[in-house]
């Protein structure tokens, strides 16, 4: 979301913000990196407790500063605004003797009629940069003849059919569509100019009256930001994300969204892993068994969609992410126990009744009551295993890799040292740290119901990171 200045209006912490004798003005900004600010030039909006003492009043500050849930405002437009959790150091003082005051809030409901802090909603609509290149819908054509090499004419048709709303994914809950845009500029007779523009946005709307907004966030609409940054292989940004209320009432919704800011480039836009047009047989599977990930796979794909972001982040921190989205990904669906309960307690008992040391017992039953579970290193095999075709085309020489993964996973996580014969270089650290995000994404790809023949064609058809595909199949190529 771009950085934006509402305006001035008056705030209170009653909805009726016009009937409150209290009200006060003030002006709110939106930053990016910043959280939503509102300042009070001259007033406090949140005050510190009054205790009544004899002659007047005292009050008590704390380091934890003033809290409210949400503070509401009235705009010079007529727009009505609900800032969520807001907070404030405290009143200042500003000359010539006025007190004032800034708060903060982490999100923003902007409406034309009043609003409850966390409302019922119907729907959901998000727009963000891809999503229409994603989906590969062009409903216009445009047709140029050529005579003598020069153009002589140029023929625009729209077929406004291809404008209907495409649906992706339903179940008894949600519905997740995308809606197509048509934007004629220009006004309805072009004179000088005429310019035709086509964008579409994602809509979930929702089945049950109980579904509250929080709740719907959490639950269905970041997951499916999510899926489709795992289908373009980028994540930006939302630009605009617009409720309506189960009373019909719209909003727009103003927060801090994980994502990179501005858009995709070209090239990013014609390297997509999974765009719409070849999955669309598929997707609504895929859709819901993403929804059907178990904790594991959620923490592995959201730190996968995460590390799409370009983080500044320093190469040792961008390698351990890496590899714990991998390792969540290989702990999904597979028994974690090397043994069973009954089989533990089997062995246990024999080390009691033994005749070893009593402080030799003691040791042995310590270690293998922690020694039940199965290692990080197998449960990579076993992942590598399941990958099949998919990890040969990633790393061929699939034993060193796991070597190198589990050397430096070990290293990096207990900050140990290795030698320099252990020790990978670090252009070497950093494409295995490519060789695991690409492992992951294959993980995760498995498991929306895609087979490991069928991820490598479509990684080599869209040549998506082509390059740390063949810097990782380089590094770690099979023995002659």
């Amino acid at each position: 979301m771009e950085s934006k200045e509402f305006t001035a209006a008056l705030w209170s912490l009653s909805p009726n913000v016009i009937e409150d004798p209290n009200e006060t003005l003030g002006m709110l900004t939106f930053k990016r990196d910043e959280l939503l600010i509102l300042e009070i030039p001259a007033g406090v909006l949140l005050d510190w407790p009054k205790i009544p003492i004899e002659g007047g009043y005292m009050q008590s500050h704390t380091a934890d500063g003033l809290h409210a849930d949400q503070v509401y405002g009235f705009s010079q437009n007529g727009d009505y605004y609900l800032l969520r959790e807001v907070s404030s150091p405290g009143p200042g003082i500003s000359c010539p003797g006025m007190e004032k005051q800034t708060l903060r809030g982490t999100s923003l409901f902007v409406s034309r009629e009043p609003l409850e802090a966390n409302p019922v909603v119907k729907s959901i609509t998000v727009k963000f940069p891809g999503l229409r290149e994603w989906l590969g819908v062009i409903p216009f054509d445009v047709s140029m003849k050529f005579e003598c090499n020069r153009v002589s004419s140029i023929d625009f048709k729209c077929d406004l059919t291809k404008a209907n709303s495409i649906i992706l994914f339903e179940n008894d809950e949600i519905e997740i569509s995308i809606n197509l845009i048509n934007i004629h500029k220009g006004g309805p007779t072009p004179s000088y100019s005429f310019e035709f523009e086509t964008d579409c946005e994602m809509e979930i709307s929702f089945k049950k009256e109980e579904s509250n907004f929080d709740d719907c966030m959490e639950r269905w609409v970041h997951n499916a930001i999510s899926f489709l940054a795992f289908c373009t292989g980028f994540k930006y940004s939302i630009d605009n994300l617009i409720i309506e209320t189960s009373k019909g009432v719209k909003a727009e919704y103003y927060a801090l969204f994980v994502g990179a800011p501005g858009a995709p480039v070209f090239s990013q836009l014609q390297s997509m892993p999974f765009p719409y047009q070849k999955i669309k047989e598929k997707i609504s599977i895929m859709i819901s068994n993403w929804y059907g990930f178990d904790s594991y796979l959620r923490n592995s794909s959201t730190l996968l969609t995460s590390l799409m972001n370009k983080w500044n982040m320093p190469l040792d921190m961008l390698f351990l992410a890496s590899a714990q989205a991998f390792e969540a990904a290989s702990r999904s669906g597979v028994d974690e126990c090397e043994i069973s309960e009954d089989d533990l307690r089997e062995r246990l008992e024999a080390i009691k009744n033994s005749d070893l040391k009593s402080t030799f017992k003691k040791w042995a039953c310590y270690k293998l009551k922690y020694a039940r579970w199965r290692s990080a290193n197998s449960l990579a095999k076993e992942l590598i295993r399941k990958l099949d075709g998919f990890a040969a085309y990633v790393v061929p020489d699939s034993n060193r890799f796991l070597k190198d993964h589990r050397t430096h996973r070990d290293a990096y996580t207990h900050r140990r040292s290795l030698s320099e014969s252990e020790s990978l270089s670090n252009e070497e650290l950093y494409y295995h740290m490519e060789a695991v995000q690409l492992l992951t994404y294959g993980a995760i790809a498995l498991n929306v119901g895609l087979e490991p023949n069928e991820i490598v064609a479509y990684f080599e058809e869209s040549r998506y990171r082509w390059y740390c595909f063949y810097r990782s199949r380089k590094q770690y190529a099979a023995a002659e």
